[in-house]
């Protein structure tokens, strides 16, 4: 060390130099300071070298502005071996989770884990590990994983897991391989969780006997219990929760408003000592204290006005306003009744009713909702991960939750308000093409039993309707000419209802068979209706069989 002491005083102007280090019995003297112009340092230590980790620290003492390093050391070096540990790495790369954000980074780490938290995401990709035992410390365990499970995660065992949580889960994983589920006492369910009950949460409450704290939002809550009706995933609840944290209590029941709070009161009244939650009113509040007799912590915000989030919105069939079956059949009724009403009450006038300004305000809105609707569509989807992959966009996803089954709700409504369309249709005594009127009459039809039915390929159908009313509708209203892009975008919507209601039949994608039979016999009268009012197809079989049954007379 005192020798290559001397060389960098002699060589002041060094900025670059390659050193093997074998033997030095002079120390190196610490009392002269040094300061070299040295930027790169590659060292290499023999294998009987004697030099010290002192020694190796002193080198960097002398070089202040060393930018870059290279360490070459030989096996048997006695401090090498001292100092020696092995580091781990996880990435976690950028990652979409719900409407949460995730921004990649990397976690450095030593084995045995020392840190009581520890992240595992789908994202993650991690150094190989042999050594499963070695994660026992680690109470605080967050799991971010959807349904391409990533098989690398079983590298990891967590035997002393306290808290749980759940990100972005969809389907049952064999948690089993890396938990031990039976030590975790609190489970904390973020949103945009698409659980199925009977599948996973009671997988979890069946395994997890020391399960006593549970945080999850009001929409997890009735997800996971199938609306209060999963008797299992109900007693199991009852039976072992003691604490409970809810987020958004939201009261989506328009006929009363206290059912939520008396859901929770019968589902947690025996057990329940701490609860935290949100309510819409002061008389859920007096409800839960009179109720809940062995609560002795509390913890009730009561603000209306924060209680409603688009996520937290439910979709209930039968229950949510305007989707049952027999308002469908009603309102089919009653729209064609109305429609055949006005025709005739027209048919006696000579002027038309003057309503083309109500019109074009109608046209120009309903243009700018689909604008709306095609960008909101696109941009859930990505929130919610279809993009991930073709399966995942159009065949096999969960079950649509949250603001994208609002989006496809407010959807449905839409087709009702585009009733109002053939109404002034008719009052201006502009004839009405039969394809127009029938594809207005059952539209709405088609979307809500798609809804009910949870059709997996609602997106391409959605967004496809969605643009060609982008443009037709402030066509119409005279804003401008794009005849040719319509005649486009509206092939492209019957090829996409027509080839995904096929596919989804021939893979076997998600979603009530019925639905999608009900789909494809809809969009393949719409096609016959596109093509009559563009090319006469039906005008000219109509011509063609008539001729031909002519000349059958004649011969």
């Amino acid at each position: 060390m005192s020798q290559l002491k001397e060389i960098l005083f002699s060589t002041s102007i060094l900025t670059k130099l390659n050193v093997q280090l074998i033997a030095d019995t002079t120390p190196a003297g610490g009392t002269l300071l040094l300061s070299s112009e040295i930027r790169q340092l590659k060292i290499e230590l023999a294998k009987k070298s004697n030099m010290k980790y002192d020694d190796i620290q002193i080198l960097f003492e002398w070089m202040p502005k060393l930018e870059k390093f290279a360490f070459i050391a030989a096996k048997g070096l006695t401090f090498i071996e001292e100092k020696q540990w092995s580091i781990y790495c996880d990435y976690h790369g950028l990652e979409n989770v719900g409407y949460d954000i995730i921004f990649g980074d990397a976690h450095f780490y030593t084995l045995p884990y020392s840190d009581a938290q520890f992240r595992l995401s789908l994202s993650t990709v991690t150094t190989p590990k042999a050594c499963k035992d070695k994660y026992s410390t680690t109470k605080n365990f967050h799991l971010s994983i959807d349904s391409r499970y990533n098989t690398k995660i079983t590298h990891h065992y967590f035997p002393q897991l306290d808290s749980l949580t759940i990100r972005n889960l969809h389907k049952l994983i064999p948690m089993d391989n890396f938990i031990d589920l039976s030590q975790v006492k609190h489970l904390t369910v973020t949103r945009n969780n698409d659980i199925n009950s009977e599948d996973f949460f009671s997988y979890i409450l069946v395994h997890s006997t020391k399960l006593e704290s549970l945080t999850l939002s009001w929409y997890t809550l009735v997800q996971i219990t199938k609306n209060f009706t999963d008797h299992r995933v109900f007693s199991l609840l009852k039976k072992q929760i003691k604490n409970l944290y809810l987020l958004n209590m939201t009261a989506n029941y328009d006929e009363d408003k206290s059912i939520p709070t008396e859901m929770l009161i019968k589902l947690f009244s025996t057990n329940l000592e701490k609860l935290i939650a949100s309510v819409a009113s002061m008389g859920d509040i007096l409800l839960i204290v009179n109720e809940m007799f062995n609560l002795y912590s509390i913890k009730i915000e009561c603000s209306p006005r924060i209680m409603w989030h688009p996520d937290d919105f439910i979709f209930v069939p039968g229950q949510t306003p305007l989707t049952s079956l027999r308002f469908l059949t009603f309102i089919f009724i009653f729209h064609f009744i109305i429609t055949c009403a006005l025709e005739i009450i027209m048919t006696c006038r000579v002027k038309p009713i003057d309503v083309r300004r109500i019109q074009r305000y109608n046209n120009l809105l309903i243009g700018i909702y689909s604008a709306v609707t095609f960008a909101l569509a696109n941009i859930l989807a990505y929130r919610d991960s279809r993009f991930d992959s073709w399966d995942r966009l159009v065949c096999h996803r969960p079950t649509p939750n949250g603001a994208y089954a609002l989006l496809w709700y407010i959807f449905y409504l839409s087709k009702l308000w585009e009733f109002l369309d053939i109404y002034l249709v008719i009052l201006n005594k502009t004839p009405v093409l039969m394809h127009f009127r029938w594809h207005h009459q059952t539209t709405p039809s088609v979307v809500l039993v798609g809804l009910l039915g949870d059709v997996s390929y609602e997106w391409p159908t959605l967004v496809c309707n969605s643009l060609l009313h982008t443009f037709m509708y402030p066509h119409f209203a005279g804003v401008w000419n794009v005849h040719r892009i319509l005649l486009v975008l509206g092939a492209s919507q019957l090829l996409a209802g027509l080839g995904f209601s096929i596919y989804a039949l021939i893979v076997g994608c998600g979603g009530s068979f019925y639905a999608q039979i009900w789909g494809l016999s809809m969009y393949i009268t719409y096609t016959i209706g596109y093509l009559n009012e563009h090319f006469h197809l039906v005008d000219r079989l109509r011509l063609f069989i008539s001729a031909s049954l002519n000349d059958s007379k004649k011969s």
